[in-house]
């Protein structure tokens, strides 16, 4: 079973918050995957007695074939995307990183997080602590978080750290992108060579470049219509 290939990716995330940015203030995020087309993407909801209960995504496989069979970055199972009801949320995008360079060992799943996140956290602060708890993850992730007291923190997690790229709230604004790569300065050296912003043939640097425009465009008028059809 050959793995699933990822290049070239096309995933893009948005986030915003704060007067004069948003039409009321609140923190908003979105986000396009770029899956293949026999993976689809799958609403649910998870009950966790005593924890907190939330909505979220599942990719599932509609090939004979589990998502871990067919060398898939997502879990059977997993929630990719989540909002609990304490109003924290999240959403991401997968990062390649370069395997030239040697992995710490016993690194903690990623989905093992988001997952005690969604049963746990109640606002930003709560997941960045828990991820810098555990210090790297695997696979490796550019994560967006938004609670329900109009916060957003940008975030990158994966086998050489976790980075907060940015913190915004509503006294606060501030727009945030990613895409399929490190941005920090810290991880960027760790990204695949197809991955990095230099890179022209790779179209993370036109994704970048085009949701800084539509960030332009859209100031001071973000609603969850607007994002949606971003």
């Amino acid at each position: 079973m050959n793995p699933v290939s990822h290049k070239p990716t096309g995933c893009f995330l948005i986030g915003v918050v704060g007067q004069d940015t948003t039409c009321d203030g609140n923190a908003l995020i979105g986000s396009v995957s770029d899956d293949p087309y026999d993976i689809r993407t799958f609403l649910k909801e998870v009950r966790s007695p005593g924890k907190l209960d939330h909505i979220g995504t599942e990719l599932i496989s509609t090939t004979d074939h589990t998502l871990t069979e067919r060398g898939y970055f997502a879990r059977p199972g997993e929630t990719t995307r989540g909002l609990n009801n304490a109003g924290l949320a999240f959403t991401c995008a997968m990062i390649l990183e370069d395997e030239s360079f040697e992995r710490p060992e016993g690194l903690t799943p990623y989905a093992d997080l988001t997952d005690r996140m969604m049963r746990s956290c109640h606002g930003v602060d709560d997941a960045v602590a828990l991820f810098k708890s555990h210090g790297a993850v695997t696979p490796a992730y550019t994560v967006l978080l938004a609670d329900a007291s109009a916060n957003l923190v940008q975030m990158e997690v994966g086998s050489f750290g976790v980075e907060v790229l940015h913190r915004y709230s509503r006294s606060d604004p501030g727009i945030v992108l990613s895409i399929n790569c490190y941005q920090s300065q810290v991880l960027e050296k760790y990204n695949t060579p197809d991955s990095r912003l230099t890179n022209l043939e790779n179209n993370n640097a036109a994704r970048l470049e085009r949701g800084r425009q539509l960030a332009k465009q859209y100031h001071g008028k973000f609603d969850v219509a607007i994002l949606a059809a971003i």
